[in-house]
């Protein structure tokens, strides 16, 4: 579920969270709001990734409150799928190796979507320490 859905839903844990640790915001939203008016925003040449700057935020929320095991992430999920170990299995070794050979890439070429299984769950590893 999304940041946003559970600070929508009046019923959310988060939401109830934020509410009391964080009671009286209005004001201090109306004060900052006052304060910023007047102040030129600095905003990025290019267009901001804002769907991908949301899943940050909410990756680096989630592990600021507990440590989601790596294996409980979707993007552990994902990224196994594009490992090469993933889509030999799925294709079979052989089929796997030979269609890399007919499209001329070579193994974990610059721009190849597929990773090491092991560089995949080293990385992801990582992250539970």
């Amino acid at each position: 579920m999304s940041l946003t859905s559970l600070l929508n839903n009046r019923n959310s844990k988060v939401r109830a969270f934020l509410e009391e640790r964080f009671p009286g915001t209005r004001k201090v939203t109306g004060e900052v709001n006052a304060l910023l008016r007047g102040v030129e925003t600095i905003r990025p040449v290019e267009n901001v990734p804002w769907n991908t700057m949301g899943i940050a935020f909410d990756y680096r929320m989630r592990y600021h409150f507990a440590v989601t095991p790596y294996k409980e992430l979707v993007a552990w999920k994902g990224a196994l799928r594009v490992s090469d170990s993933e889509i030999m299995v799925s294709v079979g070794e052989d089929a796997w190796i030979g269609v890399k050979a007919f499209l001329r890439i070579p193994p974990l070429a610059p721009g190849d979507p597929s990773l090491a299984k092991e560089t995949i769950e080293w990385f992801f590893g990582s992250l539970d320490e």
